[in-house]
């Protein structure tokens, strides 16, 4: 990019103004100010951080939804995992589809989906469907609703089957999201985990007057 001095002729503005400018396209990683060398267009733009309100579970999922693409990257039945099956209270011969999603946006990998549906439920979705709309609003649609839920906000190194997905080094540390979904009955019905880059999302937490020791 021009100098300082060749922007402020161009742009007919004071350098005050254009060293402000720049200061804040290189802050939203727009530019990259290289001293000694110039500024330059920056080749790796990052999409806004997505934040999420700890407290909202259900507008987060929907908002995962509206904002990011997927691919249906596996689609099975399986035997649940002994910490799936303790949460569903079920016996071990429990068939479950285990889907494993990849929520993108702007093409760039976000969350790495995997997601745990007994199988009585789960055959009601074709292919197709597991691999266009979110999860939480196919089972909407065949009359699911989401009473409560119970989440578990940790942090796992990522494997490289994840690493490769979320295109990150193997051992990189990754946000992991544990939900499991209830109906109004209080029976579960979807158990989902989620892994992230802290780089690229975050949860947010409001805490009121109520929250805080006397």
């Amino acid at each position: 990019m021009p100098g300082e001095e060749k922007l402020s002729q161009i742009f007919r503005v004071s350098r005050v103004t254009v060293r402000a400018a720049l200061a804040t396209l290189a802050g939203n990683g727009l530019i990259e100010r290289r001293q000694g060398v110039g500024t330059f267009v920056s080749t790796h733009i990052q999409p806004p951080r997505i934040h999420a309100p700890m407290s909202d579970l259900l507008a987060h999922i929907a908002d995962v939804g509206r904002s990011t693409q997927v691919e249906l990257l596996e689609l099975a039945s399986v035997g649940g995992p002994l910490h799936v099956r303790s949460l569903f209270n079920c016996e071990e011969d429990q068939v479950f589809q285990r889907a494993v999603r990849l929520r993108s946006m702007h093409n760039l990998p976000i969350f790495y989906v995997v997601t745990y549906v007994p199988e009585d439920i789960a055959r009601r979705f074709t292919r197709r469907e597991m691999s266009g709309p979110s999860l939480y609003k196919l089972l909407r649609g065949e009359g699911f609703n989401f009473k409560a839920g119970k989440q578990t906000v940790s942090a796992a190194l990522a494997d490289p089957t994840v690493a490769d997905a979320l295109d990150v080094e193997v051992g990189a540390p990754l946000l992991q999201i544990r939900r499991i979904h209830f109906n109004e009955r209080m029976q579960p019905f979807e158990y989902m985990e989620m892994l992230t880059s802290p780089a690229q999302f975050e949860l947010q937490m409001t805490l009121g007057s109520e929250d805080f020791p006397v």
